[in-house]
């Protein structure tokens, strides 16, 4: 770190968890992950309170970016960790997203995608069906239509469920 009477600096050498995070999410994210990568990482969701307690407009900005950027790279995990056939470390993956942003329905899917390809259609429509009463009760909305012919199942049986 260096200071002088008008500002302060941290030394161009000093290692940033930040910086080792958004690493880890741009490799995740691009498919370009060496095996080691393709783990969830121990920090977690934990990440994504950067400088807790600061609330000037710049910190905020950056935190939402960063949360933003980690939930993408949760969900990019699950996704080639579904491709590299190990199931429970992508529903693991998904599940941090999900947990994360519990409304977020691109998370769901990939949760879903994750139990698809794993062949829990029972486990994926439990999930769905979690997820559209949670939709329903929040924000009053169905989920994508979409998302319901994924794991098998018509609207209509989506909508009238309470």
């Amino acid at each position: 770190m260096r200071a002088d009477k008008c500002g302060l600096c941290l030394d161009p050498q000093t290692d940033l968890d930040v910086n080792t995070i958004e690493n880890w999410a741009g490799r995740v994210i691009d498919g370009v992950a060496p095996d080691e990568d393709l783990r969830l990482p121990t920090w977690g969701a934990s990440a994504m309170d950067l400088l807790p307690g600061w609330y000037d407009d710049w910190i905020i900005f950056e935190r939402e970016r960063l949360r933003q950027r980690l939930l993408h790279a949760f969900e990019a995990l699950s996704r080639l960790l579904v491709q590299s056939r190990r199931y429970a470390d992508a529903i693991d993956a998904a599940l941090e997203a999900v947990r994360v942003e519990p409304l977020r329905e691109s998370a769901h899917r990939t949760l879903l995608e994750a139990h698809l390809a794993e062949g829990n259609l029972v486990e994926a429509r439990r999930i769905h069906l979690g997820y559209s009463r949670l939709l329903r009760r929040e924000l009053g909305v169905d989920p994508d239509p979409a998302l319901a012919a994924l794991v098998g199942l018509r609207v209509t049986q989506v909508s009238t469920r309470r």
